[in-house]
Order: structure tokens, then C-alpha cells, then sequence
């Protein structure tokens, strides 16, 4: 049809969002993501739930859930569109941030329950505005059909989002499989502090392990407030959904809660060793509407901990984990293992007593300090690695938790889906890149000693997406490798893709 096909041009790379059921236990943060428009394909729409979960859409339902989007965040917005459309001048706010880009738009569920009268016809002035929009797509679909479409589109999300089986046949497809019709990758690692400043020593722990510790990328000037905010806007206009603030420590930066409440249009995710998380610093997060804080924690042994991160931060850290869930932000922990804290079990229990619920385990990247034979020695075989998973898969399932193993290459395959674990794979220049601390792009947030992609300041999205390099690392990851390319090097240090 030649208006779909107008349609589709028009909103290619384009990104939607709204939220559903805000304030309750059943929310849900879409992302629309419309993929670059190739002549004579038609590869689907992405639908990223609470930024966890990816539905494929065919071309008629991310229509309608476009449209469904654009005007529930127009009507029920206070002062504008939540969908971040910055050419529309009369929509943006002071500093050019959209009017309401972040999680205030409403659109309750099937079985929230508790809607004012004004609120249903709110609802029926939306859907008949939505489906009068889609029918200039779809002349001969009527707004019964449209409705009944929705209403399944709707079930088959809140399914997804609370683990269920969906009762509809889903369209399989793996990210490889998209990858030639990416906008962008879903997640960009804002490293938004320093391993140095000033030329002294920026962070306030000296981790064994540290990925960023004397790679070059590292150790760059630090971009202003004004300068971040900017690159929040361009990965906007990119079509990226998610933002993971990191460092370096990104703690360090006092305007860490202004960038992260700039960013609210995205899913945000903010990566700590936990020690600046204060009350009153947790209370600042929650304000900016941070939607997860992942918090390295090494070990339930005090002096363990302290030997890894290299001072004495057990209790600073500790405190910040409870800090952080007596405040309401949604944490995981996360901890890179090895021969020194391969006790993993015991710090399960600490952490579950605490009232952790999900948690995170990672091999070594051997990148920064992992280099060094300090780091290396302690590397655990991956024999020793099963034994360890095993052990904390049975705790996690007996005790209401959730574990994700996010080492690529580490573990066998098979065994890992034999524990119930996902199989993690290289993002690199696919699902998810990095931005140093002066706004150089790196395939990941490890790959900070090669030569960058570009400058997220100076050069075009599309010259740096698009680029031989960026596409031949893009075609690695795309072919779903099991390991990482930082494992594989080339003598002079470059990457082996």
C-alpha cells in the first residue's frame, strides 16, 4: 500500500514512547523503535519493554501503537508530545528538552481497574483520533477491527512484561537477523567520569580488576553538563532507547542526577560501586526517575572486598546497597568472579538478606588492569565457573531471586541453558555502544584503547553508524559470536574481528 509504505519512510529510525499503568507495580516503559526504511523490505518494528524485553511488530501494528502513542502523549501530557520530536519548535521546553519526555504520560492497561469517567472518555477521544490516523493507512480497516487489534497488541505486551506465555503466535526473529535495519544500537554506556582529572586519580576505589584503569579512552578530558546534555539529545535523534550512566566512578559528578533527569525520555540505567549512594543521594536518584542502579559489590567477606577494589569501602558500599532499596530504586548487584572471591554462595546469602533480589555475575574482560598478572592469576577456569553457577542458580531459584551470567565465551552453551541462564553474546556495535568521557565513540564500554568510531559531538550519527568499521564490528556481533574480541588480539593491540 502506498501510504503505508509513505508511512514508513517518513518514521524510519524514528523513536516512540510512552508509559503505561505509571505509579503501580504493573508499568510499562515502550519503546517504538521503526527501522530504516530499505526499499522492497519489510522488516518489522521493535517494541522494547521496560527496556528488559523486544517484541517484533508487523508493519500495521507498529502503526497503530505509533499512533496510539503520539496521541495519548499529546492529550494526557501536561504541556506536550512524550515523543521527543525535536524539529517542532513550538513543543520544546527552555534548554530544548522535550516538554514532557519523560514518564508522565498515562495509558492505563486492561486491568488497572479504578478509571474516573473523565478518564474513559479521555480514552475514547484518543482512540478515535489514533484510528481515524491509522485509517489513512488502512482505508478499508474499521475502528472495531483497529480496537480489537490494539486490545490484543496490549495483552500480548502486559504478558510479555510479567512473564507469561503469551496467548499469540510471535514472530521469531534474533537481533542478527535485524541488524542490517538498525537505526542505532538500543543502549548507549554514557561514560560520563574519568579514570583521571587533572592528571591525578579520579575514582575513589582502585579495583584489581578495573576495565578502564590505563586504557587511553579512559583517561580523557571530562565533557561539561551542557556538552552531556547535548549528546542525550543526539542519541535521541539517533533512535536510541537506553542510556546506561558509568565511568569511571559516575558518582563523582555532582551533576550526575541532572543528567540522568535530562535523560528521562530513555530508559536509564546508572552503573556504581555504591559508596556516594547517600540517603540523600538515593532521594535525588528517585527524583530523577532513574529506572535501575546496578552496584558492583565483590564479596560478603570484608577484607575480600576491600583486596579487590583496593581500599577499605566495604561498609560505604554495603550501606549503599541499603540505601538504595530503602529509597525505592529498582538495584541489581553485580559481581565480577574470580579465584579471590569465588565463594559466590556465601555473598549470595549477605546479599538476599539485604533484600536483593536480582543479581548479576561476570567472568574477567581482559581489558585495563585485567591485563596484568595481578588480575590474570586470578582468572577462574571454566570448569570452576560451572561449579560456581551452579551453586547460585540453585540458591536464586529456592529463594525468589533472579541471576544473569553476562560473559560471553566463558561458559559452555549448553551448559548454561541447562541452569535456565541466558546465553550472553558480543553487542558490540549492535545492541549496545559506549561514549568515552570526551565524547568518542567505542564499540563498548571495555574497548578503550583502539583507535574510536567518531566523535558523538562532532560527526553525524548516520558517517559513525555507517562507517567500514563500525560495520565490520557490527557484522561480528551480528553473527550472535560467543566471545568476546577483546579476548582475541592482534599483536599491535587492535581488534581481531
Amino acid at each position: 500500500m502506498l501510504a503505508e509504505e509513505l508511512y514508513m519512510m517518513k518514521h524510519a529510525g524514528r523513536a516512540f514512547h510512552t508509559t503505561w499503568n505509571p505509579g503501580t507495580s504493573e508499568v510499562l516503559r515502550l519503546h517504538l523503535i521503526f527501522p530504516r526504511y530499505v526499499l522492497g523490505k519489510r522488516p518489522p518494528a521493535l517494541v522494547i519493554i521496560n527496556g528488559r524485553d523486544f517484541l517484533p511488530l508487523s508493519r500495521d501494528r507498529a502503526i497503530l501503537l505509533a499512533e496510539v502513542i503520539e496521541v495519548v502523549n499529546v492529550r494526557m501530557s501536561v504541556s506536550g508530545p512524550g515523543s521527543y520530536e525535536r524539529c517542532a519548535e513550538r513543543r520544546k521546553g527552555k534548554e530544548g528538552l522535550p516538554v514532557s519526555a519523560g514518564k508522565e504520560p498515562a495509558f492505563r492497561g486492561r486491568e488497572s481497574g479504578g478509571e474516573t469517567i473523565r478518564e474513559r472518555e479521555n480514552m475514547t477521544e484518543i482512540l478515535h483520533e489514533a484510528f481515524a490516523n491509522v485509517q489513512k493507512c488502512y482505508a478499508g480497516t474499521s475502528a472495531d477491527r483497529l480496537a480489537q487489534e490494539l486490545e490484543t497488541l496490549m495483552g500480548v505486551i502486559e504478558d510479555i512484561n510479567s512473564g507469561r506465555e503469551p496467548d499469540a503466535e510471535l514472530r521469531d526473529m534474533t537481533l542478527g537477523d535485524y541488524a542490517p535495519y538498525m537505526p542505532a544500537p538500543h543502549r548507549m554506556d554514557l561514560m560520563v567520569s574519568a579514570m583521571t582529572k587533572d592528571g591525578l586519580w579520579h575514582c575513589n576505589q582502585r579495583c584489581l580488576h578495573c576495565y578502564a584503569a590505563g586504557q587511553d579512552l579512559g583517561q580523557v578530558r571530562e565533557l561539561s553538563t551542557g556538552e552531556w546534555k547535548q549528546i542525550i539529545d543526539r542519541c535521541y535523534q539517533a533512535g536510541i532507547s537506553q542510556l546506561t550512566f558509568t565511568g569511571g566512578e559516575p558518582t563523582m559528578r555532582e551533576d550526575l542526577p541532572e543528567l540522568i533527569a535530562y535523560a528521562r525520555w530513555f530508559i536509564t540505567r546508572l552503573n556504581t560501586n555504591g559508596i556516594r549512594l547517600t540517603e540523600d543521594f538515593c532521594q535525588k536518584l528517585a527524583r530523577a526517575e532513574v529506572d535501575n542502579v546496578q552496584i558492583t559489590f565483590y564479596s560478603a567477606d570484608r577484607h575480600v572486598h576491600n583486596q579487590l577494589v583496593g581500599a577499605d569501602r566495604f561498609g560505604e558500599t554495603v550501606a549503599g546497597i541499603s540505601n538504595a532499596l530503602a529509597a525505592g530504586l529498582g538495584i541489581s548487584v553485580n559481581t565480577p568472579l574470580c579465584s579471590i572471591n569465588a565463594d559466590y554462595l556465601k555473598t549470595l546469602r549477605f546479599l538476599h538478606g539485604l533484600g536483593v533480589r536480582f543479581v548479576t555475575v561476570s567472568g574477567l574482560i581482559i581489558t585495563g588492569n585485567a591485563r596484568f598478572i595481578g588480575s590474570r592469576a586470578s582468572t577462574l577456569t571454566e570448569k570452576k565457573l560451572c561449579q560456581i553457577l551452579k551453586e547460585a542458580c540453585d540458591f536464586v531459584y529456592a529463594h525468589d531471586m533472579e541471576l544473569n551470567f553476562t560473559s560471553p565465551g566463558l561458559v559452555d552453551s549448553d551448559a548454561l541453558r541447562a541452569l535456565a541462564l541466558d546465553v550472553p553474546g558480543c553487542g558490540a556495535a549492535l545492541s549496545n555502544m559506549a561514549i568515552a568521557p570526551n565524547g568518542d565513540l567505542v564499540p563498548c564500554q571495555s574497548w578503550l584503547s583502539d583507535r574510536p568510531l567518531g566523535n558523538m559531538l562532532q560527526d553525524p550519527w548516520r558517517k559513525i553508524w555507517n562507517a567500514p568499521r563500525t560495520r565490520q564490528i557490527r557484522t561480528h556481533s551480528a553473527k550472535n559470536s560467543l566471545f568476546c574480541p577483546l579476548s582475541q588480539r592482534d599483536g599491535d593491540g587492535e581488534e581481531n574481528c
